[in-house]
């Protein structure tokens, strides 16, 4: 912080900005966005405080506020964190194109990243062999069952007499189970704690055919070991949203919807498209029953949403105050973990009523495990997304 005539001031601007760090903390970004405001009225050129309001800003799904801080704590003396803020939320930006979303990523990448690396060469006899094709996938996520489904609807489905699986484990204690079935000559390897170069060396070792990223920007901090091109093809897969803007890169799978056409211009990497959509899905976990929707008892419609906080956008919900005007009688249900707090509930509640939506017709929920929280479906009648 730049230090003003007025040690008062100073004293003032640190003391709101202690106060925002433990909000934040707490997980009450709400608060936490107000105390770095109240610190930038005092010292305006403060980059980490616009670094800091930018991350309370993106948990609340103000994604375009978020990006304007992100730019600029960037023109800051310590600009490596808040470029890849903006390299992580840019793609849920209403304002960004794609282009932008590309020019985000790359200038990251060649600023932040190490610089790639040539690795081993693919085999062009693969086949000739007679041996399965290595396929690699790389996740910090493998012990979160309810986020890997899609995932485990591809690995459980391979032929294995075609594809050798292996599983590179960023979790610590994972070692299988939660919705993966392995099969006979599967190899789960822990690279939990490993710094990237060690990884990378390790992977390189396991004489891979194929390595396929599944973190995407979620887990950002693995994102350089992909520099070191640790297989000779490179792919990107699940949780990818947009281009990496990284180099290494060789493709990304998508669709027809996910990635049209007319967008591929703006991807670095080569995209692969498959037919219908780029994730499988099956129900193979603990699941509820269904239920007959709750209107059909006569009650009016329940229009539900249980995404995560930092996608519940004022874009969104002044579509969802659109919708409801339209539905009188309708109401509204919302579930996701950030709204465990009570400043978060009331952030939602001032943000839904500003869009025409009454406090009475909306029910606030937070945490649930995930046969709960898929329970809250019973009492939902049409989902918004």
């Amino acid at each position: 912080m730049a230090e003003t005539a007025d040690p008062g001031a100073v004293g003032r601007a640190r003391a709101w900005y202690t106060a925002g760090c433990a909000e934040t903390e707490r997980g009450e970004y709400a608060a936490a966005a107000g105390s770095f405001g109240r610190a930038l009225e005092i010292a305006p050129d403060w980059s980490e405080a616009h670094h800091n309001l930018g991350r309370a800003l993106f948990e609340l799904g103000r994604v375009d506020e978020a990006i304007q801080c992100f730019e600029r704590a960037a023109h800051g003396p310590h600009p490596g964190l808040p470029r890849a803020m903006l390299a992580l939320a840019i793609p849920g930006s209403a304002a960004a194109d794609h282009r932008a979303v590309l020019d985000a990523r790359r200038a990251w990448a060649r600023e932040f990243l190490p610089p790639l690396r040539p690795g081993p060469r693919a085999s062009a006899g693969v086949l000739a062999e007679g041996r399965p094709l290595r396929v690699g996938y790389v996740s910090s996520f493998f012990h979160r069952p309810n986020w890997m489904k899609p995932v485990w609807a591809l690995i459980n489905h391979h032929d294995r007499r075609a594809v050798a699986v292996h599983l590179f484990a960023d979790s610590p204690g994972w070692s299988g189970g939660d919705g993966y079935h392995p099969e006979p000559g599967d190899t789960v390897h822990s690279i939990a704690g490993m710094p990237n170069d060690e990884a990378a060396a390790f992977i390189e070792r396991c004489a891979l055919d194929v390595l396929v990223d599944l973190n995407g920007y979620s887990r950002q901090t693995r994102l350089p070991l992909y520099q070191w091109r640790p297989a000779p093809v490179l792919a990107a897969w699940f949780n990818m949203y947009a281009t990496t803007g990284m180099p290494c890169f060789d493709y990304l799978v998508g669709d027809d919807v996910v990635i049209a056409p007319e967008e591929e211009r703006w991807y670095g990497e080569r995209v692969l498209r498959v037919s219908g959509s780029y994730l499988p899905f099956e129900v193979s976990h603990a699941a509820p029953n269904i239920v007959d929707a709750p209107c059909a008892s006569g009650r009016p419609v329940t229009f539900g949403c249980l995404a995560s906080q930092y996608k519940l956008t004022p874009d969104a919900m002044a579509a969802w105050g659109r919708i409801m005007r339209a539905a009188p009688g309708s109401t509204l249900v919302l579930r996701n973990a950030a709204l465990a707090t009570a400043g978060t509930r009331r952030y939602m509640l001032d943000a839904l009523a500003g869009c025409g939506i009454a406090r009475d017709r909306v029910r606030i929920l937070g945490h649930a495990d995930h046969f709960d929280f898929l329970r809250t479906y019973d009492d939902i009648d049409v989902a918004l997304d």
